[in-house]
């Protein structure tokens, strides 16, 4: 099974890469800088942004299927649970 705790669920760990280039806040801070600047780094500043969006969405598929499974884990205790015989 997953182990959750709330240090897994913090909100910054979706968005928080160890990779930079997948790191949602480094990725569009560079952007942003980039584009201030408008410098010829504003492609490569998007590439990054690219990447965090992709990283970040396979954050989302992961835990919500932990989700939905422990879900479905305590819907199959309550249907246990009433059915057995007082």
């Amino acid at each position: 099974m997953y182990p959750l705790s709330r240090s897994r669920l913090r909100p910054n760990r979706f968005f928080d890469s160890p990779n930079a280039a997948q790191n949602v806040f480094e990725s569009i801070s560079a952007f942003k800088q980039a584009l201030a600047n408008n410098s010829a780094g504003i492609n490569a500043a998007l590439g990054d942004v690219q990447s965090a969006d992709t990283y970040l969405n396979r954050q989302l598929a992961f835990y919500g299927s932990v989700i939905a499974c422990r879900a479905r884990r305590t819907s199959a205790r309550t249907t246990i649970t009433q059915l057995q015989p007082n």
